[in-house]
């Protein structure tokens, strides 16, 4: 048996749409005000202007200021607390040997065990007061260094000059005098005191109102 042929035509192509984009024109000139974001936009997007920028800068500044000035504030505060133990030191120094001379003047101890006893303290009583001098002026308050200058250039001469011992035999003849020696170094300290308890407590205070 013989095939019949069957006849080939050509397949029809289908015919698709072409799609046609338009392009934007670019434009040569500056951009509109329109096209341009918003500085409110800008902000928004956490992006810093720079205005932002320098109020940051100028925060962190200012924090950096505060910073060392809490602790030059603190470095005060350490100094009259330091400052006010020397003089507590000093004050006990003192008074015990006004303790010596009363016991003295009352026959409760004899002329060489009162001596002996001063005498004992008063190399660390000059020792104590220079250290106090040369303290108040490393830590920058020149006031107060001031102010211990003239005990310090009196101890400094009564040792220059051999007189700052008590002698056993002039106990008796100078005793009004060192007495008088002693309560005028007692009433200078206690002012020295007070001076450095008004200073620490105003440091204090000053320092908790800046935590505030």
């Amino acid at each position: 048996m013989h095939s019949i042929p069957v006849p080939r035509y050509p397949v029809p192509r289908a015919r698709y749409p072409v799609l046609r984009t338009s392009v934007p024109r670019t434009r040569t000139g500056p951009p509109s005000t329109s096209q341009l974001p918003s500085i409110e936009g800008v902000n928004k997007g956490g992006l810093n202007t720079p205005s932002a920028v320098i109020k940051d800068e100028q925060k962190g500044r200012s924090g950096t200021r505060r910073r060392r000035r809490r602790r030059r504030k603190m470095g005060d505060l350490y100094a009259w607390l330091v400052s006010f133990f020397f003089l507590i030191a000093l004050l006990v120094l003192v008074v015990y040997q006004l303790m010596c001379l009363a016991d003295l003047e009352f026959d409760y101890i004899n002329p060489y065990d009162s001596s002996s006893r001063i005498n004992k303290v008063i190399l660390p009583e000059f020792i104590t007061e220079g250290v106090l001098c040369f303290f108040y002026l490393i830590t920058g308050h020149w006031f107060m260094s001031l102010l211990c200058v003239p005990y310090f250039y009196y101890n400094v001469r009564l040792y220059m000059r051999k007189q700052h011992l008590v002698d056993v035999t002039e106990i008796f003849n100078l005793l009004n005098w060192e007495k008088k020696q002693r309560l005028f170094k007692l009433a200078y300290l206690i002012f020295l005191l007070f001076l450095s308890i008004f200073w620490m407590i105003w440091c204090a205070l000053e320092d908790s109102e800046n935590d505030i």
